[in-house]
């Protein structure tokens, strides 16, 4: 088994997004680490997701990155997997997925992809993490189908991992490192420190997974914003919702708390980058922009709210907030019924 990561400088590539903008921030990265000048940008997204959609597109117009929007609804059919095993020479030596688990855009790779070329896996948030524990992975009968078409086109495929979660491994996957070098170096200055940033999170989508009813839930998160103002009386704080959140009760209570709540159209990284301050500290719930904002604000001290008390789904928060913890990232567990 190859140990080491292959040259990737400069190859021509393609890049199958599902529309996560963590996914176009390590593409952004990608082209910038690899030097491609010759890309090709396929993306994903499903029309329900309109907050989502406009993130990714704005970060996308801001760097200059031409896309294409491919439909969700697009189906495999039997001819197409027979296709998909003859011969390619088109020229895209390189196939980047921005979603481990996702067909399509493993099928779209595949499609697009020259024989003899090289697919590398690149972060979709916490899942990442869950990956390399085992799960969000393709299942049995597709990896068989997959490796098939490598084996007979002769492409690298399942192997390479460009990750910010590099210390992660198994026993399968090269990680290349991302440093997120690029999107640090190419920080806006900051004249000031100050302010505190709450990040909201999907709520609907959390109190599922967590089994925590979404009154409850609300409730901790008007306690939580309570005691930040309190334990930071000079400092001003931000609450920047989640972009598919859909409650009004938490604009309500910062309202009542005097706290500034601020819906942002671009992802809550590239904002906090942009921003003319370092923020004191930045609050979250378990979400892939607490690890990111730690790399790429060091100076901020970051903070992972859990709760305890409730019965969740899975065991994700507990992975995903013990390799945080392993990282500098405060963890903070709360009691959902006190």
């Amino acid at each position: 088994m190859q140990t080491t990561a292959p040259n990737l400088n400069c190859l021509p590539a393609l890049f199958c997004l599902s529309g996560s903008p963590f996914q176009v921030m390590c593409m952004i990265e990608a082209i910038n680490s690899f030097g491609i000048t010759d890309y090709k940008v396929l993306l994903c997204l499903s029309h329900s997701e309109l907050p989502r959609r406009k993130q990714v597109e704005e970060l996308l117009n801001k760097n200059g990155i031409p896309f294409e929007i491919e439909s969700i609804d697009f189906k495999i059919t039997k001819n197409e997997r027979l296709r998909a095993l003859l011969p390619n020479k088109n020229r895209y030596k390189l196939a980047f997925i921005g979603d481990c688990n996702n067909e399509l855009l493993i099928f779209k790779a595949f499609r697009y992809i020259s024989d003899g070329g090289t697919l590398v896996y690149i972060d979709d948030g916490i899942a990442t993490i869950q990956f390399f524990n085992g799960l969000c992975q393709l299942n049995n009968k597709l990896s068989v189908y997959y490796s098939f078409i490598s084996k007979i086109r002769s492409i690298s495929f399942d192997k390479y991992f460009f990750t910010i979660y590099h210390d992660l491994s198994d026993n399968k996957h090269i990680c290349i490192q991302n440093k997120f070098k690029y999107l640090s170096t190419n920080n806006t200055d900051r004249n000031s420190t100050g302010n505190i940033i709450i990040l909201g999170t999907c709520t609907d989508d959390f109190c599922n997974m967590e089994r925590i009813k979404v009154s409850e839930f609300l409730s901790a998160q008007k306690k939580l914003m309570a005691e930040v103002k309190n334990q930071y009386p000079e400092e001003s704080i931000i609450f920047v919702p989640h972009g598919r959140d859909i409650y009004t009760e938490t604009k309500q209570n910062c309202e009542e708390l005097g706290i500034t709540y601020m819906p942002t159209s671009i992802c809550v990284e590239t904002y906090l980058l942009e921003c003319q301050f370092t923020p004191v500290a930045i609050y979250g719930y378990t979400s892939s922009a607490l690890f990111n904002l730690n790399l790429l604000l060091p100076q901020s001290e970051i903070v992972n709210i859990t709760f305890t008390g409730n019965t969740p789904m899975n065991n994700r928060i507990d992975l995903t907030s013990e390799y945080y913890e392993r990282h500098g990232i405060r963890r903070e567990i709360r009691q959902l019924y006190v």
